[in-house]
C-alpha cells in the first residue's frame, strides 16, 4: 500500500517519470474498446505492384494525372494526396530538353509531339482544376525553407467561446515555415492540407493535430481537409474554453480535441483495415466501380524503401496514409476517445 501511494505521489509531483506507465495502461484501454471500421475511406497504393508495371517513383506527372482522372470518373467523393510536388518534373519533354540544351549545348526538338504532352506538370495542373483533389504538405518548426512562395488554403474558422484562453497561450501548435507544392498546383488545386504527424514522447502515433498555425492563421489536417471537401463543408466552428481548445464542429458533428488542437486516434487494429486498391489497377482500369464509388480516397505508397511507417499502439509499422483514412473514419462514425480533466487520476490509480 506505502509503495503505491508513493507510485501515486509521484505521478502528481514529477508526471513525466512515469509517462511510461501511463502511456502503457492507456494502450490497454484503446486495446479493449477498438470499434469497427467505415468502408468509406479507400487507400489507393503506389505499391511495388505498381512500380513493377509502371516504372520507378517518381512517376511522370502525367500518369499522376491520369490515375487521379480515373479516381474522380469512377464516383471518388474525394481525393487526399500524402505525397508533395515540390519541384518540377524533370521526366516532363520541356524539363529535359532545357537540361540538355544547359549541359551539352544541344537543342533538342521533339517536332512530333503535341503541345500539350510536353509539360507534364501543365497536364496535372490542368487535372487538378477539375475538382476534388486535396494536396499535401509539410509544416515545418525550423527557419530556412521559402515560405512566401507557398499558396496554402486557409482553414475558415468561426469561434464560439472565452477570448481569454487564447490570449493567455496559443490554442494551436505554431509553425515557422512549410515544405509546399509548386504554386501552379496550388492554385489549380480544391484545396490542401498538412500531413505532419506528432508521436509522443516514447515515439509511439496516439493523436495527430487537426488544426495548425503559421503565420497567425489556421490550416487544416489533410485529413479534415479531404473530409471537408468530400462533404461539401467550407467551415467549422471552433469552441474554446477556460483551459484551450474544446471541440471543432463539422456540421453537426462535434470533435473533442486535446489542448492544442489535436485528436486521440482510435485505431482499429493493425495496419491495412482499409480497404487497399493497387494503382497499377486503377490504371489498367481493373478496378470495379463500387470499389471507388462515394468513397473518400487517399493516395499513398507502400513500395519498399518510399513508405512512411509509424509505430501506433497496434502495430509498429504502421502505413503512414492510412492514419489520414483512421481519422476521417472515427470521424465520419462519431467513434472518438475524450479524455476529461480527470483522467490522469484514474490512470495513476490503473497504474
Amino acid at each position: 500500500i506505502l509503495f503505491s501511494l508513493l507510485l501515486f505521489i509521484l505521478n502528481l509531483v514529477k508526471p513525466t517519470l512515469s509517462d511510461f506507465l501511463h502511456y502503457r495502461f492507456y494502450d490497454l484501454l484503446l486495446s479493449a474498446n477498438r470499434g469497427e471500421s467505415s468502408s468509406v475511406p479507400v487507400i489507393v497504393d503506389i505499391d511495388e505492384k505498381s512500380l513493377k508495371r509502371y516504372g520507378q517513383w517518381p512517376w511522370p506527372r502525367y500518369r499522376i494525372a491520369t490515375l487521379l482522372d480515373k479516381l474522380r470518373n469512377l464516383g471518388a467523393l474525394s481525393i487526399g494526396l500524402d505525397m508533395l510536388f515540390a519541384e518540377e518534373d524533370r521526366a516532363s519533354i520541356h524539363s529535359i530538353k532545357k537540361e540538355v540544351s544547359r549541359d551539352f549545348g544541344v537543342e533538342l526538338n521533339f517536332r512530333e509531339v503535341p503541345a500539350n504532352l510536353r509539360d507534364n506538370d501543365q497536364r496535372l495542373a490542368k487535372t487538378l482544376a477539375g475538382g476534388s483533389v486535396v494536396l499535401g504538405y509539410q509544416f515545418l518548426f525550423e527557419e530556412g525553407s521559402d515560405s512566401e512562395n507557398c499558396l496554402l488554403h486557409p482553414l475558415r474558422v468561426n469561434k464560439l467561446g472565452h477570448d481569454k484562453a487564447e490570449r493567455d497561450s496559443p490554442l494551436f501548435i505554431h509553425a515557422r515555415s512549410v515544405s509546399c507544392n509548386l504554386k501552379m498546383f496550388s492554385q489549380a488545386a480544391a484545396g490542401s492540407g498538412f500531413f505532419n504527424i506528432s508521436p509522443e514522447a516514447d515515439g509511439i502515433l496516439r493523436r495527430v493535430p487537426l488544426i495548425m498555425e503559421h503565420k497567425d492563421t489556421l490550416y487544416p489536417s489533410l485529413a479534415l481537409g479531404t473530409l471537408m471537401k468530400a462533404l461539401g463543408v467550407k467551415d467549422i466552428l471552433l469552441k474554446t474554453g477556460k483551459n484551450g481548445v474544446n471541440s471543432l464542429y463539422l456540421n453537426e458533428t462535434a470533435i473533442p480535441l486535446t489542448s492544442n488542437g489535436g485528436l486521440l486516434i482510435r485505431f482499429r487494429g493493425k495496419g491495412r483495415t482499409f480497404d487497399y486498391v493497387s494503382a497499377a489497377d486503377v490504371l489498367s482500369d481493373r478496378v470495379p466501380g463500387e470499389k471507388i464509388q462515394g468513397k473518400i480516397v487517399f493516395v499513398g505508397t507502400s513500395a519498399s524503401g518510399l513508405k512512411e511507417l509509424k509505430p501506433t499502439p497496434f502495430d509498429p509499422v504502421f502505413p503512414g496514409v492510412e492514419v489520414h483514412a483512421t481519422v476521417v473514419d472515427n470521424i465520419l462514425k462519431k467513434d472518438f476517445i475524450s479524455r476529461p480533466r480527470w483522467a490522469a487520476g484514474l490512470e495513476s490509480l490503473g497504474v
